[in-house]
């Protein structure tokens, strides 16, 4: 997923980059997850569990 310099790092375009998604992924978990033990709907839990999944697949995504 990263692209490589010849130096052996990433751009750093491409660092910012990867640190505001992963950021972006974090604040969307965080405010879902405080939403989710909030509420008491179930059809809004299971969104909100999707919504928690996605965001922790593109972290995993990121940091690999």
């Amino acid at each position: 997923m990263a692209e490589i310099e010849s130096s052996g790092g990433i751009s750093p375009d491409k660092y910012q980059a990867y640190r505001t998604d992963f950021i972006k992924s974090s604040n969307l978990f965080h405010q879902a997850l405080d939403q989710y033990n909030k509420t008491t709907e179930y059809h809004k839990k299971e969104q909100l569990k999707k919504t928690m999944d996605e965001a922790m697949k593109i972290m995993n995504q990121i940091v690999r």
